[in-house]
């Protein structure tokens, strides 16, 4: 059975690690000043329907792992 890998930026995953094991990462939201980056990320920490989003893209069948970073 396939494992589909999610983790949020926070991870600190290299991107060569990221890309060999497919891992899919949920942005976490960066503020300097006024200017919040990632735009449609309003909270200190990626939502729950931003990672329910990922989680629906993953093929049925599929075991689902998530890393949360404290």
């Amino acid at each position: 059975m396939p494992i589909k890998i999610i983790t949020d930026s926070g991870s600190d995953l290299l991107l060569d690690v990221v890309k060999l094991i497919n891992v899919d990462i949920v942005p976490l939201p960066v503020q300097f000043e006024d200017d919040l980056m990632p735009k449609d990320i309003s909270t200190a920490n990626a939502g729950p329907q931003v990672f329910l989003n990922k989680y629906k893209e993953v093929k049925p069948g599929t075991t689902q792992l998530t890393i949360f970073n404290r």
